[in-house]
């Protein structure tokens, strides 16, 4: 598991601080996401345009769908924390099942580590990660 990289302009507590807002915006994002859409959705491919005939279709302008950041925010923690971890994390921010979330061994560990991995995968700032993106 790779531990959060230390930004070398930043203090170590402004980088803990940026990793703790990432999370917690992420998430925030997340949960307001899965509550209303649940886990139903698709790409909005009704833009697509075949290149060149025979050849697959691409996309001219992609707009991202609450399934798509529901679905990366849950692979970006599966890949980033150990099954322990992965566990806990599932059992207090997706499923809401835990309600000790502050009194966890690795609550620290684990909002730091999804913080930096959420901003590496361009999830935060989530105001970027909703904009169109062209796509050749």
């Amino acid at each position: 598991m790779n531990n959060p990289v230390i930004v070398p302009h930043r203090t170590l507590e402004q980088n803990r601080s940026f990793y703790y807002k990432a999370f917690e915006s992420v998430i925030s994002l997340y949960q307001e996401m899965k509550a209303t859409y649940g886990i139903a959705g698709a790409l909005d491919y009704s833009n697509a345009q075949a290149s060149s005939p025979g050849a697959a279709y691409s996309i001219g302008r992609c707009l991202f769908t609450p399934v798509d950041f529901i679905a990366d925010v849950q692979i970006v923690a599966r890949k980033a924390l150990t099954p322990d971890e992965l566990r806990w994390f599932n059992s207090v921010f997706v499923d809401h099942l835990s309600q000790d979330e502050p009194k966890a061994r690795f609550s620290d560990r684990v909002k730091l580590q999804l913080g930096f991995h959420f901003q590496r995968a361009g999830l935060y700032p989530v105001s970027s990660y909703t904009k169109p993106v062209k796509v050749r």
